[in-house]
């Protein structure tokens, strides 16, 4: 018994002795969940690729699916469905206004989170048909960059 409780004593010495402590720096680039991302700004949507991919207006209960193409040229240009047209984007009161001249829905105009470009997506948010005046209609618009 005395000879187990030597070898076990032996083992464990070996153990600690082999042991060595490692030095960590804390924050190594790493933080918790990955890197915090960057607020995006304005130009960062020129050359991105959008699908609206559906739409709800004031006639209905339940987002309607659509496959419309959005592409941004510049900073004032971009595409719809393949037609060309001018947009604005700028920052106001802690979110993007989007304004999108010539759609189907008309001159739309609307906030968006300042992450979406980023996340790529708009969800569920207001959009005003900004040509029509007052009693303008408004869609909901869900958009996703592709």
């Amino acid at each position: 018994m005395k000879k187990l409780i030597s070898v076990l004593m032996l083992i464990m010495a070996t153990m600690v002795v082999s042991c060595k402590k490692e030095n960590i720096e804390p924050n190594q680039g790493y933080t918790h969940g990955g890197t915090v991302p960057t607020v995006s700004t304005p130009s960062d949507i020129i050359g991105t690729k959008w699908e609206l991919y559906q739409y709800k207006d004031a006639s209905t209960t339940s987002p309607q699916p659509r496959q419309d193409t959005i592409i941004f040229l510049n900073s004032t240009q971009y595409t719809y469905n393949g037609i060309q047209s001018t947009y604005s984007l700028y920052s106001t009161n802690g979110s993007y206004n989007l304004t999108l001249n010539g759609t189907p829905f008309g001159n739309l105009s609307g906030s968006a989170p300042t992450n979406f470009i980023q996340y790529g997506e708009i969800i569920d948010k207001i959009f005003t048909d900004i040509a029509v005046g007052s009693g303008s209609p408004q869609y909901h618009i869900w958009m996703k960059k592709i």
